[in-house]
């Protein structure tokens, strides 16, 4: 049996090809033409592996892009096209967008006997007639549908919207075709699942593969770095910065988006005044749209001195940071039955602490996923923060405990574990 995996947004699919291809199994990862490139050049699978070359044979490189007009039939996709083209010649833009012809699609997926995939591939799917074997969203509310490439809601512009109304009926429909929709999310992307009528499994994804040592010096890394020596306590804030709510979106739309990140610097500055003594290390990635907004709220907080900008870097290179890590930070969504993303996973499978939004009912958890929940300092509204560090800072052996505890639990029901129940839905 050979499997296609096609698309790779947060490297995802590269992690489920490798889990599958160390239980035997034939998966190749198809990539988008646009995966891991510009501001998503982290997620691309040599920032994933320090053994690139032993995945490199399994891994394919396609003309079609993870974007809206690959979902568009004919004559959307052509119209498309030819606006961008015209566009490009007036020099009202640097380049144009390529025409994605059902052939190419058909000949770009062809020879598999079994098709796994997220982002625009239902609509491309269903533009060909064929289905996917498994489909899973990497996006709140859907990719295409309410999550990532819905700008078109936006736009006033009526036939921009006739356009994507169009793409957005393919993906639908293309999703509802698929033999197996998987759903991790809860709250938005059930309410949306749902309200298109699709039915899926609750089951999470195996976002990141930890069959492989990550062992780098960091005092190797190409960018300046803190002497970690000098602090007991040292944060890692490497999820993307969203908080900043802009004035065009209106609160309950915001909500869906707002990582909420603010929350733990107003949280450590209060941590910091209540331990004048200690120097702790705050690091933080230079990742997303309201980096800017988090460095005037440092400065206003007076926290210069202990937070640490780095940059956006390969997995590899955060998997080792961890290692010197006290607490990993995921994100705050103010909503409920929200699960944690692929930095949560990093911290978890670190054997780490993970301070992270958590806001399930008793026994909620285990019974929409029929496994435990994860041993998590969980954050339900902002004042859940202080404690958390401060019951970190002051308490070795929960801090021990907990990270431990952290590590067995994502061996045993993420990663590896994991992956095999995918493999039994396919097998």
């Amino acid at each position: 049996m050979k499997i296609a995996l096609i698309g790779n947004m947060n490297n995802n699919n590269f992690s489920i090809m490798r889990y599958f291809r160390d239980n035997g199994v034939d998966a190749h990862l198809l990539l988008y033409s646009n995966d891991g490139i510009n501001d998503l050049s982290h997620f691309s699978p040599e920032n994933d592996t320090l053994d690139f070359n032993k995945w490199e044979p399994y891994i394919h490189l396609t003309k079609i892009p993870n974007a809206i007009n690959s979902g568009a039939s004919f004559p959307y996709s052509l119209l498309f096209y030819l606006r961008s083209l015209l566009m490009f010649i007036l020099k009202k833009q640097n380049t144009y967008i390529p025409y994605i012809s059902n052939k190419l699609i058909s000949d770009s997926f062809k020879g598999y006997d079994l098709y796994i995939s997220s982002g625009i591939t239902p609509a491309c799917f269903n533009r060909i007639n064929l289905k996917l074997d498994i489909f899973y969203p990497y996006s709140t509310g859907i990719e295409y549908i309410e999550g990532d490439g819905t700008a078109g809601v936006m736009i006033k512009n009526n036939l921009s919207k006739i356009f994507f109304n169009h793409v957005k009926k393919n993906q639908i429909s293309g999703i509802r075709k698929s033999k197996i929709i998987i759903n991790p999310d809860f709250n938005i992307t059930e309410k949306v699942l749902k309200k298109n009528n699709i039915n899926f499994l609750n089951l999470p994804i195996p976002l990141l593969y930890n069959n492989e040592n990550f062992n780098i010096n960091i005092k190797k890394l190409n960018f300046t770095f803190p002497d970690l020596t000098k602090s007991n306590f040292i944060l890692l804030h490497h999820s993307r910065l969203i908080w900043n709510k802009p004035d065009n979106i209106e609160l309950n739309d915001w909500k869906k988006i707002s990582k909420n990140n603010n929350w733990l610097f107003i949280e450590f500055a209060k941590f910091i005044n209540l331990n004048p003594d200690l120097r702790p290390i705050l690091l933080v990635v230079e990742y997303g749209p309201d980096v800017n907004e988090t460095k005037i709220l440092i400065e206003k907080l007076n926290l210069s001195e202990y937070v640490f900008w780095l940059p956006i870097m390969p997995r590899y290179q955060i998997m080792s940071i961890l290692k010197y890590v006290t607490i990993g930070v995921g994100e705050f969504y103010d909503l409920s039955k929200i699960i944690w993303g692929g930095a949560g996973y990093e911290v978890l499978a670190s054997g780490k602490p993970l301070l992270q939004s958590f806001d399930f009912d008793i026994d909620e958890f285990s019974t929409i996923y029929k496994i435990p929940e994860p041993p998590l300092l969980k954050v339900v509204k902002q004042s859940d923060i202080l404690p958390h560090l401060l019951k970190i800072y002051t308490d070795i052996n929960y801090k021990q405990l907990i990270g431990k505890n952290a590590k067995e639990w994502f061996n045993k029901y993420n990663g590896i574990g994991l992956a095999k129940k995918w493999l039994d839905l396919i097998q």
